[in-house]
């Protein structure tokens, strides 16, 4: 298997109290430690660049990543404003593709969206990472390819995507290891799906979703096939206003896909971090429950 990951990454430190954290003076330590994070999992859950300690004779064995695929990660940057000069990762883990969005460095997504394209053919799977999501889970890719196998080709799964309660060296809210804020914004969906794909002796259950974000998307090369043959896909002027970051990630997939994601009973079973978590300052414990109030913005 071959799979491109492309992920559109800015960085320009603006102010202090910047509303994007991508443009924030404070947050640019952060927004180093995450990209590193982004890559590096990448290459640790993928690669194979693993190293076994024999401790008699003090020699290494390479053990066999049962995981491991050719992977090719491109990242898309406007001029200067980026932090890959800065980074520990080597170089050689990742290619570096300058891009001039017309319409200004919110709009780069779809710039991405050509350099998906201009792949095609290539690639087993083409995948879309804003610079803040991070994988974790090494069977990430046969959980998708269950998935692909056992469903038509236009349902599409998307991974629930989480912010983790620890970030940031500290727990921030020690009454919660995980949020998972895309989980429901609508009632659900008419008309609604439900399947189950049973794995390992365990039923798992999914459903079509009023939430199609993920800041992240993963097609197989027949639905890459199917998806760039609608506007929606590389054409900026498509999206909604003010939308551009979340269109980028998410308008086609949505649009020419029935979308899937797991359902309350086993979100952990395919997810993503986001690792600029959002809303856990909003929560807070009263009475030994969890609250949620979104006027704490």
């Amino acid at each position: 298997m071959k799979v491109l990951f492309v992920i559109p990454h800015f960085y320009k430190g603006v102010s202090e109290n910047a509303r994007y954290s991508s443009h924030s003076i404070s947050s640019k330590n952060k927004r180093k430690d995450i990209l590193q994070r982004v890559i590096f999992q990448l290459h640790s859950l993928f690669g194979n660049d693993h190293y076994a300690a024999i401790h008699y004779n003090r020699t290494l064995a390479k053990p066999a990543n049962v995981f491991a695929f050719d992977f090719d990660i491109k990242i898309c940057t406007v001029g200067d404003n980026h932090l890959l000069d800065e980074i520990d990762i080597p170089n050689n883990y990742y290619e570096k593709i300058p891009v001039n969005p017309q319409k200004g460095p919110t709009f780069m997504g779809y710039e991405c969206h050509k350099i998906l394209r201009e792949n095609l053919g290539h690639y087993d799977y083409y995948c879309y990472l804003e610079d803040d999501i991070i994988i974790h889970d090494p069977m990430f890719f046969q959980k998708l390819e269950f998935f692909n196998s056992q469903t038509p080709m236009e349902h599409a799964i998307q991974p629930q995507r989480y912010d983790s309660g620890y970030f940031d060296g500290q727990w921030q809210k020690k009454y919660v290891t995980k949020l998972y804020p895309d989980y429901r914004t609508h009632e659900p969906p008419d008309p609604y799906k439900t399947f189950i794909l049973r794995t390992l002796g365990v039923d798992f259950y999914f459903s079509t979703t009023t939430h199609k974000h993920a800041g992240a998307f993963f097609l197989n090369a027949e639905q890459f096939e199917h998806i760039i043959k609608f506007k929606e896909f590389g054409d900026p002027d498509t999206c909604r206003p003010n939308l551009e970051l979340d269109d980028a990630a998410t308008l086609a997939f949505a649009r020419h896909f029935t979308v899937f994601k797991p359902m309350l009973e086993n979100m952990s079973f395919f997810e993503l971090e986001h690792g600029v978590p959002n809303m856990l300052h909003q929560l807070y414990y009263e009475n030994e429950e969890v609250v949620w109030d979104p006027s704490r913005d």
